[in-house]
């Protein structure tokens, strides 16, 4: 997804001319993006292989055809790999996609894989480094090598975590005999999300290619979670910063967010971010130049604490569709 701002010559030479005090309320912004016009998507899902995930990667496998139909009803072609949220420094398999062919296409009977990959098992580590994990399977020493074949140049890239543990991307510091205990009590020792996401992104010239998604704890655990369940707040911060999607592990039907996924997968987004808020009764967007109506049916929602723009029904934009808004700034955003 490309995004231009229209205006920011007309701002920048504005605040050029003024004091630093100026603020941008008030004044008439538009906004610019485009659906992705490619049809390439490598997808990375990294698994939780600790002792309490049985329940939750059978949900996984259950919920891939939501997932899958997505991509086969945009055309996509598609690369899947698997990888755990287990990364011991000293193992020499770490970061290896799982299974053979540890890269599943459209010419694989990939359903039937997928759901074989994605049951790791329970006997992984406690310490879940999905992250590190993930930032490690998709770096160059890994994609020319034991992964090669995964990354393609013009592709999407979508990671997905799944685990009922946040992560614990230390980098080696808090020691190989830590079960996972460490990560709460020393968390100022684990590696900046930042530092993963930055890692991620430098893989497309284009970071906006890049999404990071999360099927993590909730701050609440419920229905299928157990207790040691804990939130996945370093996931939801990475997929934050990607313009990424999570969703609660706690749930007994994952289909509807795999179906969701699904599409940011296949490049289509449902959901578009604006630089500012917008005013109360400003917004207008629009959809190859079509005025798009305000609905949670068929049109758009706005979330003004998100300041985000959301497709629902026959407007959510085609693939390398222009999508357009204009609105009045809000004060203090």
């Amino acid at each position: 997804m490309t995004r231009t701002t229209l205006s920011t010559l007309f701002i920048a030479a504005l605040a050029g001319a003024c004091s630093d005090t100026t603020t941008f309320a008030d004044r008439q912004f538009e906004e610019a993006w485009q659906q992705s016009p490619s049809a390439e998507a490598d997808i990375l899902f990294v698994v939780d292989n600790s002792g309490s995930m049985a329940d939750e990667q059978s949900l996984l496998a259950a919920g891939f055809n939501s997932f899958i139909s997505e991509i086969e009803s945009t055309g996509t072609d598609f690369h899947i790999g698997v990888v755990t949220t287990e990364f011991a420094h000293n193992d020499a398999k770490r970061g290896r996609l799982l299974g053979s062919p540890s890269v599943l296409t459209a010419n694989d009977d990939y359903e039937r894989l997928f759901q074989e990959r994605v049951h790791v098992g329970i006997e992984g580590s406690g310490k879940e480094q999905g992250l590190e994990a993930a930032s490690y399977a998709l770096s160059s020493v890994m994609t020319t090598g034991p992964n090669s074949g995964f990354m393609r140049e013009d592709a999407s890239l979508l990671v997905v975590v799944v685990s009922d543990e946040d992560d614990c991307s230390d980098a080696g510091r808090l020691g190989a005999d830590d079960d996972g205990s460490k990560c709460y009590i020393w968390s100022d020792q684990l590696t900046p999300v930042g530092n993963y996401v930055t890692d991620l992104q430098s893989q497309k010239a284009d970071p906006t290619r890049v999404k990071i998604a999360g099927i993590v704890g909730p701050d609440t655990a419920g229905s299928i979670c157990k207790d040691e369940t804990m939130p996945g707040k370093r996931y939801e911060q990475a997929a934050a910063m990607t313009a990424g999607m999570t969703s609660s592990i706690c749930q007994g039907d994952w289909s509807a967010f795999m179906d969701q996924l699904g599409l940011t997968a296949a490049g289509i987004y449902t959901s578009f971010p604006l630089s500012h808020g917008a005013a109360p009764g400003t917004l207008q967007v629009f959809v190859d130049d079509a005025p798009v109506p305000l609905s949670d049916i068929d049109g758009y929602t706005y979330d003004g604490e998100a300041h985000t723009i959301t497709f629902h029904g026959i407007w959510l934009p085609d693939r390398g569709s222009n999508v357009n808004a204009t609105y009045t700034i809000e004060a203090g955003t």
